[in-house]
């Protein structure tokens, strides 16, 4: 799949299909809605700078989720991320209706919240995710395992 004869056309048809997806997946990263806008808006503006060859569809969207997740790193390890003290939503008077499920999600480390919301949200299988984030099944599928044991205890 080369560039498009109209790559600002075939972006937005990207950005319509994936862009909810790469949000969720760089919110679970980044627990603020502000950066993982930011994340997505960059990892579109890379797809349309570099507009690499994909073999096929599935292959197009694992490249945006491993992005996504390369570019929630990099904003993580920022030296503005390092000195920022964030603002309690409390604070700030906003009131986000999340369920018991999500809470606890939430809470999980960055790496089993990744699996969970790939898996249980996205149903991407244990070898698919494997794919995703670089580790091997036997490593994605005990990480799951630990998440859903955390996700139990912490649910009850």
């Amino acid at each position: 799949m080369n560039k498009p004869d109209n790559p600002d056309d075939a972006l937005q048809r990207l950005v319509g299909d994936y862009a909810d997806m790469l949000f969720r997946i760089a919110l679970v990263h980044l627990k603020n809605w502000h950066d993982a806008e930011d994340v997505v808006q960059r990892v579109f503006i890379e797809l349309y700078e570099t507009w690499p060859e994909f073999s096929s569809d599935e292959h197009r969207k694992a490249w945006l989720i491993r992005v996504t997740i390369h570019r929630c790193k990099d904003c993580l390890k920022s030296a503005w991320k390092q000195r920022v003290v964030p603002l309690n939503e409390d604070v700030l008077g906003i009131d986000f209706e999340l369920s018991d499920i999500t809470r606890a999600v939430l809470k999980l480390p960055v790496n089993d919240r990744l699996v969970i919301l790939l898996h249980a949200y996205m149903g991407y299988t244990i070898r698919e995710i494997a794919d995703i984030t670089g580790h091997k099944p036997p490593a994605v599928a005990t990480r799951l395992h630990r998440a859903r044991k955390k996700l139990k205890l912490d649910i009850g």
